[in-house]
This record gives C-alpha cells, structure tokens and sequence, in this order.
C-alpha cells in the first residue's frame, strides 16, 4: 500500500522518536502497526519536538528535511543528527536521520518506511535491525545543500577554516609526523581531512611501521585512534613495550628485547619465561607509558567487524570527544582486507566495488570530522591493481614498504624501501629503510 509522505512521517517519527527507552529491535518491531496520528506534545524532548514540528511544517509542502535544516531549526548540531548521538535512543535518531539524509528528496521518507517496515516483518528482528544500521555508515556527512555553494559562501567557510589552520602554525601546534625525515620532506603539510594509503605485501612491517608512527605523534601532543583487526590487546601491547625497551638499551639501562617478550630466548627458538630483573624493567616501561600518554590515543580490535563498524564507532568517538571540548587529530586503520566485506554491497556491487565503497566512507568521515586517515591495505604477491587504483585516487599521498627475501634463506630482509608513489603535494621517490628486530622499530623512530 502506497502511503503519503505525511503519514510517513508520522509513522516513522512515532517510531523512533517517542519511546525512547525501548530497544531498537522492540522499535522495529512496532514499525508496522503503529498509528498514523501524533500530537507534538506526546516529544518530551524540546529539541526533539522542534524537530518534529519543522518536518511535519515541511512535509505539508511535499518537501524532506535535510540534516542541516533540521539542526538549524532544532539547535540539534548536524553532525550529532547524522551520528544518531543526540537521543535517548542513538540507534533510533540515526535510522530516522539515515532516511532523511540518503534519499534527500520528496520520496525519501515514503521509502525508508517501507524499507524499515519489510524489514521489521521479518522472523529476526536482530538482523532487521543490524540491516539497518549497517546503512547509517554510508550517509555522507555533508548533505546535497553544503555541496552546493556561492564563490562568497565557499570564501567565507573556507577563509574560516584556513584561518584557524595558519594560527595552529603559529602557535606551534604539532602536526603529523613520520618516523623517516625524508618522508617529512617529500610530503609535508598533511591536512585535517586528508587520507595517506599505505601499502604492502605481507609481513613486509606495516602494523610495526604504523604502530610507531601512532606512538609517535601521540608523544607530540596529537590525539589519534588506531582501528587495528589483526594484532590483539597482548601483541599491541608487547610492541608498545618492546619500542620503549629501545630507549633503555640505548641508556644502559636493564632491558626485554621483543623476542624475550614473545617468550623466548634471545635465539628465538626456545621457551623461557622472563627473569625478575627482566620483569621489573617491563613494570618500569608500563608506568612510564601509563605517564607518558594519559588519554591522548586510542586502541579498538576490529576483529570481525565491517569497515561500515570503524566508521559508526569513529564518529561515535569523535562525538564523545568533541562533547569535552576535544577532537582526534587522525585516525589508523590496520587493514582494509581484514575488515569483514558487506555481502548486501558485495552482491549489489561486487567485491571489489564493495572495497571501494569502505575506503569512500572513510574518506567522507575524514572530511566530515577533519581528522587525518592513514589506511593500510595489503596487497598480493601479483598486487591487487583495482582496488589499490579506488584506494590511491582518494589519497593525498600513498607510500609502499618492500623489503626483498635472501636468496638463500628464504627470509625476508631487515633492509628495504619505503617509497612515496604519489602525492598530490610533494615529490615521489625512495627511502632506506631497515628493521631492527630487537625492538621491531624503524630508524630514527623510537618514541
């Protein structure tokens, strides 16, 4: 049954922003047999009723609200609506603010109800719900209306942002920072809404490489979050150790190479549990990293998740910073491949449009949170060309680590190259780059 975009409205407000306090499945639940007619008064909430009233006002004029208008109206800030983070419910305000934002024309409420009510008739509602949320990670963070604008408009918000960036220089406010002072040179100037590629073929060092380059910029005053779905809490947490062994051994101090955190003997081939002196070092190094970096970064284990799961969980963090008057400064994520694929996108699209689709996310939360993004992505021994050409074209600069095997053990070198590929501002080429396995660090780049 065709229904009228009133009475959609109606239906769907009613749905998502009236009780507040039920689960989203019991929501979705309800979607199909709930009543067409609703008093305001019945929205507690007063931002949450100016809300309502303004797409009621609008929907008499057969028009969809956006995003903007309706923080314009309700004093709700945009990126609030779009994250679904200004309700009693999140998931429920980000479904109604998802139907808003995607279809942005008269239709748009008409089908997300339908949508949402298929979906709710359904024998589970858990996957009905996880549906729906999986498309919250898609909505662009900046509406049809901010994509458009006059050469004064784009002056006045661009000369604002410009501005402040210029006073960050001038205050000396740190800035991203690569371990390699080459790479400094061959891309500097990396800006809020940026994203760098980082590619590699297996084992080549890429989580050892981007968790210093984390630590890093952590230790220079950057808040960061780092997404990482291979390494677990212990393996994150031996490398941390491992980094800050470096300076120890370099002040004489008693210190735990990584393979006698791993377990084993300086060899690496026997088991043997760590001395008390050992012990002792490991307590020191955890205090002084507990000191060091208080609550300026971030560790999530994405194992299992969607790359659409990094991005909710991005903004939602993001949010809570900017709630406390903060903001995180970039973000790593470690690594495209291992991020579950969306198999509704894949069957749509296919698999490596699909992949396109997560980097395309996460450039659009970039943007829309001004946050730097560094993506590492792992390519085959014959390369993965396609998605690499999605991944490169939405990057400002996009790096390569190699590192050759010995003919004649078969191992993979300490020595390589890191190389600049392209970069939009800057200049490509090499760097010498070399492993130390003691600390699983890079040259010149112990915190």
């Amino acid at each position: 049954m065709q229904i009228t975009q009133e009475d959609a409205e109606h239906r769907l407000i009613y749905s998502l922003l009236v009780h507040t306090n039920e689960s989203s499945e019991d929501t979705l639940n309800r979607v199909a047999t709930i009543p067409l007619d609703m008093p305001a008064e019945e929205i507690s909430d007063p931002q949450l009723r100016a809300l309502f009233l303004d797409i009621m006002r609008n929907a008499d004029e057969g028009m969809a609200t956006s995003p903007a208008l309706a923080a314009s109206i309700s004093g709700i800030d945009a990126f609030d609506i779009a994250a679904g983070m200004a309700a009693t419910d999140p998931n429920a305000l980000a479904v109604y603010c998802k139907a808003l934002a995607m279809y942005s024309d008269q239709r748009a409420i008409r089908k997300a109800t339908e949508k949402m009510t298929t979906l709710a008739k359904g024998d589970d509602p858990h996957h009905a719900a996880n549906a729906i949320a999986n498309e919250i990670a898609s909505v662009a963070l900046s509406d049809d209306t901010n994509r458009v604008g006059s050469i004064a408009e784009r002056i006045d918000t661009g000369g604002t942002a410009f501005r402040a960036r210029q006073q960050l220089y001038i205050t000396g406010a740190p800035t991203l920072s690569f371990a390699q002072v080459e790479l400094n040179h061959k891309i500097p100037g990396i800006l809020p809404g940026e994203m760098v590629l980082l590619t590699a073929q297996s084992k080549m060092g890429k989580s050892s490489w981007l968790g210093e380059l984390f630590d890093r910029n952590l230790l220079r005053g950057l808040r960061g979050i780092l997404f990482h779905f291979e390494d677990s809490s212990q393996v994150m947490y031996m490398r941390r150790i491992a980094r800050h062994m470096q300076a120890r051994h370099a002040d004489g101090l008693m210190h735990v190479t990584w393979s006698r955190l791993r377990g084993l003997d300086d060899s690496g081939t026997t088991n043997v549990a760590l001395s008390k002196l050992e012990m002792q070092a490991v307590e020191q190094v955890e205090t002084q990293i507990a000191m060091r970096y208080t609550d300026k970064g971030l560790e999530v284990y994405c194992a299992g998740w969607t790359m659409g799961d990094v991005v909710r969980t991005w903004r939602r963090l993001e949010l809570r910073a900017k709630a406390q008057g903060s903001h995180y400064d970039f973000v790593i994520v470690d690594y495209l491949n291992k991020a579950e694929i969306d198999m509704r996108l894949a069957t749509a699209m296919g698999y490596a449009a699909a992949r396109g689709h997560d980097v395309e996310i996460l450039k659009q939360t970039a943007e829309g949170t001004g946050t730097i993004c560094i993506l590492a992505q792992q390519e085959n021994m014959e390369g993965t060309p396609f998605e690499t050409k999605q991944s490169w074209q939405k990057s400002q600069a996009w790096l390569t680590i190699f590192r050759d095997r010995d003919n004649f053990t078969k191992r993979i070198k300490l020595e390589g190259l890191i190389t600049v590929n392209s970069a939009n501002a800057g200049e490509t080429g090499s760097s010498y780059i070399r492993l130390d396995p003691r600390w699983m660090v890079w040259p010149d780049s112990a915190p």
